[in-house]
């Protein structure tokens, strides 16, 4: 009995999670009137691909100077969303680690150049989009 338990309590994430529309598409919800997707035929790209993403990053995250006194370091989530046109919007924390590091991976994410839109059925779409912002010190 317990192991059914611990079964159905790993399957109900994807039971609520998991339903898609008559097109196979993961609806997650509508925001502003527009349909946001979480996976779709082509997902968004940015500019010149994933090491360009990487070294915008790198490029652009300034270590908050108490963070580096303290010695604070982990990753910070961030979710947002790459509309039809491109642009980068509704950032936010998913899972931060400090207020200071949340700030500034936020801070650098709203400073993303257009990206090249997702597409669904040969039509550009607005797409979900996550990644980590890993913060280390040397």
């Amino acid at each position: 009995m317990k192991t059914l338990l611990i079964i159905i309590s790993c399957l109900i994430p994807f039971l609520l999670f998991g339903q898609t529309d008559n097109k196979g598409t993961f609806k997650v919800r509508k925001i502003n009137n527009t349909e946001v997707i979480t996976f779709v035929e082509e997902m968004p790209t940015f500019p010149g691909g994933e090491n360009a993403l990487m070294q915008f990053l790198s490029d652009n995250i300034q270590y908050p100077d108490s963070a580096k006194a303290n010695s604070i370091t982990g990753t910070v989530f961030v979710s947002f969303i790459i509309d039809a046109e491109g642009n980068v919007t509704n950032a936010k924390v998913l899972r931060g680690v400090n207020k200071l590091l949340d700030d500034e991976a936020l801070r650098v994410v709203r400073m993303l150049p257009k990206w090249i839109p997702g597409k669904q059925g040969g039509i550009n779409v607005a797409v979900y989009y996550h990644f980590p912002v890993k913060f280390i010190l040397k």
